[in-house]
């Protein structure tokens, strides 16, 4: 069993990676939409 204190910590870094990661997904969902609306305009 972990320290309840190492746990909060691990958590939050967990955290705040996995947010990271979705604001990029999020930017990456746009760029591409963008990219397939683009391509099929003509």
């Amino acid at each position: 069993m972990l320290p309840f204190s190492m746990a909060c910590a691990g958590k939050s870094v967990l955290g705040s990676i996995m947010h990271k990661v979705n604001t990029h997904r999020k930017i990456h969902l746009k760029l591409f939409l963008t990219w397939e609306e683009w391509i099929n305009a003509d």
